[in-house]
This record gives C-alpha cells, structure tokens and sequence, in this order.
C-alpha cells in the first residue's frame, strides 16, 4: 500500500477508535484488545494499526505500554494537550496574553450569567465549600492559591455548558503559566509583599461577594461584580511589573 493510502487508512482508523471513545464505547483505563485481533476486527494490517495508534497517543487518548504487561490503554483528554496546540496556534496568529486574559474573562462573565439564571443548588454548595475552606486559610497565600482556581473551577463546571467549560480550561492553562511565572518572580519581594497580601483578600471578598449575589439571583448585580474582579486581577497581572508585561504564550 503507498504511504499516502496507509496515512489515509491509518486516520480513518483512528476516527473509528475516536467514536468509540466519545461514546462511552471505550472509556478511559480500558485497555485495547491484542494487535492480531484489532487488525482483524478493523480489517486492517500491523503497519496501519500501529500508525492509527500513534495518533490517538499523540493526541494524548491512548497510551500504547511496553513490557510484559504491554497493550494500549485509553486515557481520559488531557487538557493541557490542547492548551499546548492552541497556544502555538495564538502564537503564530500574533495574540498576545492580554488577548488570552480578555476572552478568558468573556467565558467567565458568561458562566455567571448562566449561574445566575439558572443555578443550581449543587453549584452553589460546591462554591461556597471552597470559600469556607478560602476563609480557613486566612492570609496563606500557598493555600488560598489552589482554593482560587477551585474556585474559578467550580464556576465554570456549575454553569452547564461543556463547551464553554472546555474553551475556558484551555485558555486558563496559558494564564495559569503566566500566573505562576508571576508569583515565582515576585517571591521574597518584600516591597511586593503588601500587594500579593491584599490581592488575596480582594479576591476572597470577590468570591463571597459573587456567591451570595448568585445564591440570590442578583443576576446583573452579579455580573458588574465579577467584571470589576476580573478587571482587576487582569490589571495586577498583566502590570508593568508582570515579569515585563506579556509573556511567549508557549513558556
């Protein structure tokens, strides 16, 4: 078979195995039956297979595993893989982070109005758990760090739509390296110190402040909050002091 016909094979291939996969068919942790039985099943030869597989790997849904106890196992969507492709793909269009941050925030401020509109008790419970344990940690900022993105989380996950959900964790991803990036650069700073401590107070009150206006249904309230909160954590993070302003969208 010419390379071409075996790269058109092996895709056609891969696209059976990926229908499997987002119909539940195969679900992450199954593992793939033996070679001789794949290539019979699907009709096809080892080099075909094996190139298939090595999409679906690349692609990060399949893990083909050597050894003894070899085989392919189907992994759950790795987000992060998909942040890496969108963010060479910004990078050669030219976007910049401020970019990123802009429409990040567009996605947040539209799960907030769906929440609002639509809430659910479950979303609520799972948001104001993580404020309690925010409150619990007091000025820590290490501790409040994660609880902030839980936070973030929770948000996007309670406003229904998956789509939303999934276009928001991958532009988070690129924020959350710049974000690090940031916090790493401005550690021992202690001229810094009153401003990290305060941003973190900020950002509780914003999360108390954005539940309560949820759990009462103060939709529009809710959504001038969020964006004076988002404006700002923007400003501080995309300041001049932000590790000089926009970073390479692939560090």
């Amino acid at each position: 078979m010419p390379p071409s016909d075996t790269r058109k094979a092996s895709e056609h291939v891969a696209q059976r195995l990926r229908i499997e996969i987002a119909d539940g068919t195969l679900r992450p942790g199954d593992m793939l039956p033996p070679e001789a039985e794949l290539m019979a099943r699907l009709g096809v030869g080892r080099p075909t297979l094996r190139e298939a597989l090595r999409l679906l790997e690349a692609e990060g849904v399949a893990r083909v595993q050597r050894g003894n106890v070899g085989g392919v196992r189907i992994e759950a969507p790795n987000r992060g893989t998909l942040a890496r492709y969108s963010s060479m793909h910004l990078a050669m269009a030219g976007s910049t982070l401020a970019q990123v941050f802009a429409a990040r925030d567009v996605l947040e401020l539209e799960a907030v109005r769906l929440v609002s509109k639509g809430g659910r008790a479950a979303t609520w419970d799972a948001l104001a758990a993580t404020v309690e344990e925010e409150l619990a940690c007091g000025d820590d900022a290490d501790a409040y760090g994660p609880l902030h993105d839980r936070f973030h989380q929770e948000l996007m996950r309670g406003c229904g739509n998956p789509v939303l959900d999934l276009m928001w964790h991958t532009l988070d991803e690129v924020v959350d390296r710049h974000r690090s990036r940031f916090v790493s650069a401005r550690a021992g700073k202690t001229e810094l110190a009153a401003t990290n401590l305060r941003a973190t107070r900020e950002g509780r009150r914003a999360h108390q402040r954005l539940l309560t206006l949820l759990r009462t249904q103060r939709g529009e309230e809710a959504e001038r909050a969020w964006t004076r909160h988002l404006d700002s954590a923007r400003a501080l993070l995309l300041s001049e002091d932000a590790i000089g302003g926009c970073v390479d969208l692939l560090d």
